[in-house]
């Protein structure tokens, strides 16, 4: 270890130690490298607030850590200097300049390892406008190891790679006298070698001191020498916050800082000086109140999305105008020791909507931990692609109140969901201190975000599209009518939780000086979707995509450069590369299938190829694994998903499966090993991934039933080219797709004989033989129209107003598998809404149609996996669960869009087996998805399953009590059903799914009536439960229950005290008493509810000092429907909206509840 003592002779130093310098191109103005080391200082680019100079730090104590290995210091300008220990993470980072300051200000980098560390800096400083074009950044190691020295040099060269590739700029790079220039993180040399290297052969050992001497440069950094015999232990990568040591040095002086010239000014955007521009809406806000004709103030209440704390209202405290502003002003209330928020939001919907533009506002953003302002849109009908995501969202502006110096501004799409986000950290000022106008100029096919006119981000690729529907034309989502929102959040799942320096005066205001909204007088709507140009890398001579698959390198498995072994979730292991294969030892195995993973990315896997995944692999005892191939750029959804059964004895697995999206140069091959019942260690080698088949450019996609039951593709003419994608026009002059105001419909102008018909076809549909169907469309016209599915036909005579039409298609056999629309004569004829259904209200309950119209969930790969088994059943869902995980909800088979007639009575029945006795729950519900009401029109039922292998017939009948839903979701929960998380293998079928409806049954209501007497308790039968994530303990004496916590969980109902079936009156009033006990300050909720009505009924957060025992009583009258299945549940993990708590205990005693005399 270094003489700290010695600290200013390090820059010397450091050319005698032979360690190599890496210096990259990223800002302003290069300083020259001088003989004793000083660089000249390099002032920050112009932000949004311009900064002139670069001044010294001032001279503050910075406290070196007393055990560090290696010191890396980073010149961009900013300056400063990364302190690591020998598992190269980071013990403290030590800004050299003002800028350095600057850039760090609000990172927390301690703790970090060194990769992610400069990742995250280097990304920041791009934001800040540190790093720019064609201007260096030099790193330099100093430690006593130069082989060290040498692997740290090359995590740097790596993690700069990854950000710049990722930023796409431009970064030169000097070895020597050769020129190497990086364009979007990719090295090629430009005067010598251009070559690509093998995958096996991209690292090359180190060369000796007096061959490196010359250089100041290495393009290459190489892997220190090492002995055959030699063993990398490495643990993976996590965050494990260790802090510095102080040693109470001073800093060292710094060199001279000099100023450079300002550079160049960017644009600035002002529409109001563009004369293609108009402005065509303002508030000003001068009036003395909010202008309810132009703005909705909206109600909500806490937790409703983002798990925020807030309650929307509409007060004059939290909304209100004064001095020409708008101010959205955040409250907190405690009243009986009950805190409780609120806030205000506001939007335009129907009033003032607008489709394409430039939207403005100026504003002064509030300050404080846990504060989320917003200038947003959303779509003025989120039906017209689906809901959210899918609906498309606008954010102008988003700044967290804890980071006021930061904009965010992004837009939200899919499905699967994606985003993309740009920022700008202002290098002076504070966007909480003063006004700034944020904007977003939208036009068809392009998105740009301004802060003051500067532009900061841009966006022209993204899309909508429905799983196995289908993919609406571009520029869908962001070609309909969207309308604006302001508002404030108080704490959420992305900006975190308020704190106790959290501000509830002036500094918590939003206040906005004004909105505009500018317009073209028209746009081009005729825009396309940019093409990417997906390159696919070469496999090595073997055939392999696999990098290092035979473990012959000895790896970090630290960095992005092949295998990276990670931790995550609590889960606790070590990996090791020796004798070309690689070992997991478990300590912990985590809560979930990554929480112990090993993955490799950067493997291409080309449309319409057939790929095999192997290796060899065995374990210490029999266990399973998770073998998966994932998209992380495409929300990480799964090419191939397999859990393998692992024995002592090595042994080669393989998996094949064929491409069906889209190119992905960016594949990831995972192996998930956590929570998987078993800690045993896992051993691995030959890994490969092969093509096994080529795409065939002349295939023909089979057609399949769409997710959303119908048979016909593009039946909405939303879809591909002209927006007529899969139909077939026999006279393409004759026929286009409207677009007016978003309203699509097919429209044929027809001049056409019976003998030369214009006809619109599919073909090949997916007819099922034996299964009857029904089409259904919408037209009206004046022209002839004959249709014709898969052999049935009818003629119909259309009218001059829309309506819905249908024919019944049966048979035995479908050799005829086509729809054909036929029109002649004269006139028009417009068409729109084809399917073609199964003739039930449950799609495919027979799963004749394999999967077709149903959707499997699992919270993570590893706890079940779902096929059609047609060998031992006569098609059913066979479904295997290695685990149930520690919530109901975690595994789920269901089916969407079922339709339920108010006061309709019907009768559902199902075939369902395991071979494991336990519960299983099912529901047809409401889809909550867009309001989080999930009201279970059946109840939740729970049944109990024999374990004996043999099908139980299960039926119920219901009335639908609730309005009309035509988009009801039938739902098969098959988590820990009951609070019983269950961890042995086990499989569940189920077959012959049907929904009725059936006649009123002519039976009597039943009178429900009182069990226990008055005045005697109700909760004899308690019992309670702790989700496994909680690593807790629990323990019941004499109807007192201590509940000792490591953590609260992640759900308020991760740990419960409870009892079910509770004969509750209405009208009856109750007296519930309890004492409870917290060793920390919380908050508990009390339920007193009916679980088979929507969970209604009467709750009560409860607030607790630390060590005080509160003695709690309530008396609420039971105001629902009479019921025999009542529950009283204190919910005692995780508080809703809150942060997870951390280790404490709970005890609660003298629990009851009595029904009082009327």
């Amino acid at each position: 270890m270094l003489d700290k003592k010695m600290r200013e002779k390090w820059k010397r130093a450091v050319l005698l130690l032979g360690c190599m310098v890496l210096v990259f191109s990223g800002c302003g103005k290069t300083g020259d490298v001088k003989e004793s080391g000083a660089v000249e200082s390099q002032t920050a680019a112009e932000q949004a607030e311009e900064v002139t100079e670069t001044t010294e730090v001032s001279e503050t104590i910075f406290q070196i850590p007393e055990n560090y290995s290696v010191v890396i210091t980073v010149k961009i300008n900013p300056e400063l200097r990364i302190y690591l220990d020998e598992n190269a993470n980071v013990l403290a980072v030590e800004p050299v300049n003002e800028d350095a300051q600057k850039l760090i200000a609000a990172m927390q980098l301690e703790g970090m390892t060194f990769e992610t560390c400069m990742e995250k800096m280097i990304a920041h400083a791009h934001e800040m406008g540190y790093l720019k074009e064609d201007g260096t950044i030099q790193v330099t190691a100093e430690g006593d190891e130069e082989e060290f020295c040498s692997k740290i040099l090359e995590k740097a060269k790596i993690s700069i790679s990854s950000v710049i590739e990722k930023e796409n700029i431009k970064v030169s790079l000097k070895i020597g006298n050769d020129n190497e220039i990086v364009t979007a993180g990719k090295y090629e040399k430009s005067a010598k070698d251009t070559s690509k290297k093998p995958a096996a052969d991209k690292r090359k050992k180190s060369q000796p001191a007096e061959q490196e001497k010359d250089k100041t440069i290495v393009a290459e950094i190489a892997e220190a020498k090492q002995q055959p015999e030699e063993k990398i232990t490495q643990k993976p990568v996590q965050n494990n916050n260790q802090k510095a040591q102080n040693n109470n040095q001073p800093t060292a002086q710094q060199p001279e800082q000099k100023p450079e010239q300002k550079p160049e000014q960017p644009a600035v955007k002002d529409p109001a000086k563009d004369s293609a521009y108009h402005l065509v809406w303002q508030d000003e806000f001068e009036g003395t109140a909010l202008d309810r004709s132009d703005w909705n103030v909206e109600l909500h209440d806490p937790g409703w999305v983002n798990s925020e704390l807030q309650a929307y209202v509409d007060t004059e405290k939290n909304i209100y105008v004064k001095d020409g502003k708008l101010i959205i002003q955040p409250e907190k209330t405690e009243q009986d020791g009950k805190v409780s928020y609120t806030s205000g939001r506001v939007n335009t919907q129907g009033k003032k909507d607008f489709k394409y533009g430039y939207f403005e506002c100026r504003a002064k953003v509030p300050q404080g931990t846990g504060y989320l302002p917003a200038f947003w849109m959303m779509p003025t009908n989120e039906n017209l692609y689906g809901q959210w995501p899918k609906c498309g969202e606008i954010d102008i502006m988003e700044v967290m109140g804890q980071q006021t110096n930061k904009l965010y501004g992004t837009i939200h799409y899919g499905e699967p969901h994606a985003e993309s986000q740009g920022t700008k950290i202002l290098a002076a000022g504070d966007f909480a201190d003063e006004y700034h106008t944020f904007a977003c100029e939208w036009e068809p096919g392009a998105i740009r975000w301004y802060v003051d006119g500067i532009l900061y981000h841009e966006e022209n690729d993204w899309y909508s599209t429905t799983k196995n529907v289908g993919t609406v034309a571009y520029p869908a989502p962001f070609d309909q009518p969207f309308y604006m929102i302001l508002n404030v959040a108080v704490g959420g799942s992305w900006v975190g939780n308020i704190d106790d320096t959290t501000p509830f005066d002036e500094k918590a205001q939003l206040a906005v000086d004004y909105v505009r909204v500018y317009q073209k007088d028209s746009y081009d709507e005729n825009v396309k979707r940019p093409e990417k140009n997906v390159v696919l890398r070469d496999p090595d001579a073997n055939g392999n995509y696999v990098n290092n698959g035979n473990f012959a390198e000895k790896e970090s498995l630290t960095d992005e450069a092949d295998w990276k072994f990670m931790t995550a979730n609590g889960g606790a292991a070590e990996a090791v590369i020796e004798n070309n294969s690689i070992k997991i030892t478990t300590e912990k195995e985590g809560t979930v299938d990554y929480s112990v993973q090993l993955v490799q990315e950067g493997i291409p896997f080309k449309k319409g190829a057939t790929y095999e995944v192997s290796y060899e692999a065995k374990s210490s005892e029999n266990r399973t694994m998770n073998t998966a191939v994932k998209a992380p750029d495409r929300s990480y959804m799964a090419y191939l998903s397999e859990n393998t059964s692992l024995t002592t004895d090595w042994k080669t697995y393989s998996y094949s499966f064929k491409m069906t999206e889209d190119n992905d140069a960016n594949g990831r091959l995972e192996y998930n090993m956590g929570a998987a019942g078993s800690a045993a260690d896992i051993e691995i080698r030959n890994v490969a991934v092969k093509m096994t088949k080529d795409a065939d450019p002349n295939e023909v996609e089979a057609k399949t039933i769409l997710a959303n039951g119908s048979l016909v593709y593009n039946g909405d003419f939303q879809e591909g080219e002209g927006r007529l994608a899969y139909w077939e026009i026999s006279d393409a002059s004759a026929a286009s797709v409207t677009n007016v105001n978003n309203e699509r419909e097919l429209h044929a102008q027809i001049n056409h004989t019976e003998e030369s018909s214009l006809t619109v076809s599919q073909r090949g549909l997916a007819f099922t033989d034996g299964i009857n169907y029904e089409l259904s469309f919408v037209a009206r016209g004046d022209a002839d129209l004959k249709v014709s599915a898969a052999g049935a036909e009818q003629s119909y005579a259309l009218t001059d107003a829309n309506q819905t039409y249908t024919l019944k298609i049966s048979a035995a056999t479908y050799s005829n598998k086509d729809l054909v629309f036929t029109m002649s004569g004269q006139g028009e004829i417009y068409l729109d809404q084809v399917k073609i259904v199964e003739d039930s209200l449950i799609k495919n309950g027979s799963f004749n149609a394999g999967l077709s119209g149903y959707e499997f969930y699992k919270y993570s790969d590893g706890l079940a996996s779902i096929v059609v088994d047609s060998l031992t059943e006569n098609n059913a869902a066979d479904i295997t669960i290695n685990s149930t995980g520690d919530a109901d909800w975690y595994i789920q088979l269901k089916q969407n869009n079922v339709a339920l007639e108010k006061d309709q009575w019907y009768h559902l029945k199902f075939d369902v087996k395991s071979n494991l006795a336990r519960k299983i729950m099912y529901a047809i519900q409401r889809d909550g998805s867009s309001d989080n009401d999930w009201t279970p029109y059946t109840g939740s039922r729970i049944i109990d399953l024999a374990g004996d292998g043999q099908y139980q017939n299960i039926s119920y009948d219901f009335k639908m009590s609730c309005d009309t839903d035509m988009k009801a979701i039938l739902s098969f929960t098959l988590g820990a059903v009951d609070g019983q998380a269950i961890d042995q293998k086990h499989r569940i079928c189920f077959d012959n799914i049907s929904l009725e409806k059936i006649d009123a049954p002519e039976i009597d209501e039943p009178v429900i009536k009182p069990v226990v007497p008055v005045g005697e308790n109700m909760l004899t039968g308690l019992w309670s439960s702790i989700a496994d994530e909680c690593n807790g303990t629990q323990k019941e004496t004499d109807g007192t229950f201590l509940f000792t916590l490591e953590n609260s969980g992640t759900n308020n109902w991760d740990v419960q005290a409870a009892q079910q079936n509770l004969t509750l009156i209405q009208g009856n009033k109750y007296e519930i008493k309890f004492n409870i006990t917290s060793s920390i300050d919380r908050v508990v909720k009390l339920g007193f509810r009916d679980p088979e009505n929507g969970y209604k009924g009467f709750y009560d957060d409860i607030t607790l000092k630390a060590g005080e025992t509160k003695e709690y009583t309530v008396d609420p009258t039971w105001s629902e429907q009479s019921t025999e299945t009542g529950e009283f549940v204190l919910l005692l993990g995780t508080p809703e909206g809150g942060q997870k708590l951390g280790a404490h205990t709970i005890t609660v005693e003298n629990i009851s509840a009595v029904m009082l005399a009327e």
